[in-house]
Formats: C-alpha cells, structure tokens, sequence
C-alpha cells in the first residue's frame, strides 16, 4: 500500500473544497490524488511516467472517485498547455511531490535504484532524449565532474568522474551494476560500506536529475502556476533536493507580488521523508 508523504499536512495545505479544481503535477501511484477526490475537489492528475499513468487508469476504472478525476500523461514542464487543452483552469490548488515513487525505485526497469544491479541505466521518465548510459559513455571528464557536483553537491565528483572514465575504457556501462562498479573503481578500498550507499545514492539522483531535465523543469512549472492558479489558490510542492528547495524558495522571494509564502514545519520518523521539504505559495 503506497503511503503519500506527509498526506495530513499536504491535504490541509491545499484546503480542499467540494466541487474545486486541483492538479496533482507528479500523480504517481495515486495516494494524494485520491485523497484530494476523496475529499471532494475534482483533480486532474498529470504523470510523465507512462506506466503510472496505466496503473493508475486500472485503478480508477473500479474507484467510486472516478467521476472526480482526469488523468493525462506528461510533463509538468507543459502544465500550462495541459491544463487548458482539457479545460481544466483555473485551479484551486496544485500539488508537486518531486520525489520517486516506490515502484520507481524497485519495479520500474529504469535504473532508478543502485540496487537492482540487472536494470539497465535509462532513468528517463518519459522516454524522451539521452538515457542515463548514453550520458556516462559519452560526456567527458569534465562534463561529468560538472553533473554530478551540480546536482549531488558530492564531495568525490571529480575522483568519480575520473573513474568512470577510466572504466569505461573498452567496455560500456550499460547496467546498474556497471555503474556501481565504476564507481567503485575511484574510490579507495578502505571506504566503508556506508559512505559507499550515500555516494551511490547522490550519483544515482544526480544522473535522474539530469536526464530528466528536472530543475529546468520545476522552474517552469512553478512559472505556470502563475497563471493557472485562481487568486487564494495554493500551490504545494515536496522537495527531496536542497536545490530543488532553492529554486522554490528562490521563485517565491523573486514573485512576492504574486505569491506568499511559507515553509511547513514537517517532521517524521519514516526514513524516506527526513529529507523531504515541502514550501506552500498562495497567490495574492
């Protein structure tokens, strides 16, 4: 059973309201949209992950709530296009949760997760542009370097970059695995287990970020909202990324004549939510 992140202080946030229109920009396995319908508000619920978006249709085809919901397959970049080409504007409220979901990480084929070492190293959620092992095969050193400070901020970019080089020198890195061990191949034997994962877990989000184009993206999806929110509607957005929590905070002190702001006090004892941020702008 998926459960959404921080469901109770996301929902509160949005104020639902019968009969009221809401977008869920990052549907998912469904948890915050259903609770949305459930509560009344009609939602239009937007994925660029094409599989989501087949689960969730088989989902809502035997769900009480189906008369409340719409879903579209995309990107959140295109909110805007999306929302008026199904007359479904203005809103009340929208929602992003800019993090992966369960399936994505352990079931989805896509290389998401360093532990599914089989899975080849795609990372593209809508199969649009270079997958992530074209991007490790074919950018240079510096390129590397560049990616993966930009978007992990981790402290062994360079020595990772430069072993990825090295390695794939007369081989590719096709598979999780491969990349694991390129990885590997830079960093000294006597880097304990532990360091290991979180440098895993930093390259791994840096590769998806990029290949996805997702701070590019946010950045336009919070530009949409500008235009598609009704005055007093909210939009809610969960970051996972201190930089991802900048480029929120950073929209919303530079459109102070659009929006306020404010970021929730959020706590919690489920592991995958310690890092999760989530910003509310209400439009003036």
């Amino acid at each position: 059973m998926h459960t959404p992140v921080f469901e109770k202080e996301v929902i509160e946030a949005l104020r639902i309201q019968e009969g009221k229109k809401y977008i869920d920009c990052t549907a998912g396995e469904g948890g915050h949209m259903f609770s949305i319908a459930y509560r009344g508000g009609n939602v239009l619920g937007i994925d660029a992950d094409e599989d989501q978006i087949s689960n969730l249709e088989l989902r809502i085809k035997s769900s009480e709530l189906k008369s409340r919901i719409i879903l579209k397959q995309g990107n959140f970049a295109e909110l805007e296009r999306i929302a008026k080409e199904n007359k479904f504007f203005p809103v009340d409220g929208i929602l992003v949760d800019l993090g992966l979901s369960m399936r994505q990480l352990t079931d989805s084929g896509k290389g998401f997760s360093f532990k599914n070492e089989e899975e080849i190293l795609d990372m593209r959620l809508d199969g649009e542009g270079k997958s992530a092992s074209d991007l490790l095969m074919s950018l240079n050193k510096e390129s590397l370097f560049d990616l993966f400070a930009r978007n992990s901020e981790e402290l062994s970019s360079e020595v990772i970059a430069e072993s990825i080089v090295r390695f794939r020198i007369g081989r590719k890195i096709e598979k999780v695995g491969d990349l694991i061990r390129a990885i590997d191949y830079g960093l000294t034997q006597s880097t304990q287990s532990e360091r290991k994962e979180k440098v895993y877990m930093r390259i791994f989000q840096a590769l998806r970020i990029e290949v996805n184009k997702e701070f590019e993206n946010v950045q336009k999806l919070l530009e949409s909202s500008k235009e598609i929110l009704v005055r007093g509607g909210r939009l809610v957005v969960i970051t996972f990324h201190s930089r991802e929590d900048r480029i929120v905070k950073m929209f919303a002190q530079d459109n102070k004549n659009y929006f306020t702001h404010m970021r929730l006090n959020t706590k919690s004892e489920r592991s995958f939510e310690r890092s999760a941020h989530v910003r509310v702008l209400e439009k003036i």
